[in-house]
């Protein structure tokens, strides 16, 4: 099935005008030499219930290559979710590192790390989490919006006018260029995940999470939305982590980690682990 944004296989160019370099990091596209893009060491999540620790995650390990597409499964309440929001920089590990880049991201300060938010990575939520007061282009440029080099800082008209141009253009080339002006209650399950496919690459993060990107939509529906998100990644060469509890939506990245327990499982071989489905 072709994805909407078909063009050919032609890569994608980064926007540097709109992705400035953040502290460290560079905004040029990596080689596939490079290195890894995500470095998750040892990490360890326990939180304080009453008199007692209970711990989540134990010492998981995780590294992701320039332009790899990972997947990453597990039962409910095997730890992903806790996992993803250190991964994303959302909630500090007990223990352990995150390199986003080769940078120690949790040893940055808050403003440094909003800003690799921002600029660094791209999310892809089961739940779309869209603003319902704004339309589809205006969600899409959020990030953009909060931007402390954004409508604040200078030309910030001009800045804003370009963001509006190139969300106007992805929206266009994921099939909504008659939905700009809709406003989430306005649009289907998967007009609303385009939208926020759109909003994660609107700064060209060269990294992007996705949740469970099809857990509220119907299989077709599903299907060419991830057809647009493996489209996407190809196209700009962006490393992919996806959770997913679909046994043939794992078998398409180029590898899976199957996490039990708080911790990833080392099957020992190249087998094939065991998939869980669960409903959502």
């Amino acid at each position: 099935m072709a994805p909407w944004n078909d063009n050919s296989g032609a890569k994608a160019p980064r926007s540097p005008e709109l992705t400035p370099a953040t502290g460290p990091f560079d905004a040029t596209p990596a080689s596939k030499d490079a290195q890894a893009v995500l470095q998750a060491a040892d990490i360890h999540r326990s939180f304080r219930i009453g008199d007692r620790d209970l711990g989540v995650l134990f010492g998981v390990d995780i590294s992701l290559a320039p332009g790899e597409r990972l997947g990453l499964v597990g039962s409910s309440g095997a730890g992903k979710s806790t996992l993803l929001h250190i991964l994303g920089l959302l909630d500090r590990p007990t223990a352990g590192k995150v390199l986003i880049e080769g940078v120690d991201a949790w040893a940055l300060s808050a403003v440094e790390r909003a800003q690799v938010r921002n600029h660094r990575i791209g999310f892809v939520f089961q739940m779309y989490h869209l603003l319902p007061e704004l339309s589809a282009v205006e969600n899409v440029i959020l990030p953009g919006m909060i931007d402390p080099a954004g409508f604040l800082g200078l030309g910030g008209r001009k800045r804003k006018n370009m963001l509006k141009e190139k969300a106007s253009e992805l929206l266009n080339s994921f099939g909504l260029g008659d939905r700009l002006k809709h406003r989430p209650s306005q649009l289907s399950g998967g007009e609303r995940q385009r939208v926020s496919i759109a909003r994660a690459l609107i700064l060209d993060p060269p990294l992007l999470i996705a949740d469970e990107p099809t857990g509220n939509l119907d299989s077709s529906t599903g299907q060419k939305i991830l057809d647009i998100i493996f489209a996407e990644q190809e196209r700009r060469t962006l490393s992919l982590l996806l959770v997913t509890h679909d046994k043939k939506v794992a078998g398409l990245c180029d590898r899976v980690l199957h996490m039990v327990d708080g911790a990833i499982q080392n099957t020992g071989d190249d087998s094939e682990p065991e998939l869980v489905n669960e409903p959502v």
